[in-house]
């Protein structure tokens, strides 16, 4: 039941990831300390991806046919080709940077998980 709900999640926060890519002339967010500007949006995007990573991880568990890694794969294309996407959208730029926080956030928000329940499971014993 949990896995189905994470599944629907997951293609709906994978559709709202997308909107968010294609719409035009967003500023980057910024916060000031002191006399500096500090920009937000490499957190947000390693924030948006963790949890794309993490829906997917739990949509998927337990499921023999498709491994761990064929998911982080699609997931590093999906959040490549969402940053190639803005080549082609007014006001956004493709940032490597930004393509670099999309896969950490990925690779985080997927393998986080495993590294989590194989360390509770080998403190069990």
């Amino acid at each position: 039941m949990f896995k189905r709900i994470f599944n629907c999640f997951f293609w709906i926060y994978l559709l709202a990831l997308l909107i968010l890519n294609v719409i035009p002339d967003v500023p980057a967010p910024e916060i000031k300390t002191g006399d500096e500007w500090i920009r937000l949006d490499y957190a947000i995007h390693f924030l948006m991806y963790f949890i794309a990573g993490l829906l997917l991880y739990y949509s998927q568990k337990n499921t023999r046919q498709r491994p761990v890694f064929l998911h982080l794969s699609i997931m590093v294309i999906y959040a490549a080709l969402s940053e190639v996407l803005q080549l082609w959208i007014p006001g956004r730029t493709f940032n490597p940077v930004d393509l670099v926080y999309n896969l950490l956030g990925v690779v985080v928000g997927m393998l986080l998980p495993l590294v989590l329940i194989k360390k509770k499971f080998s403190n069990t014993y």
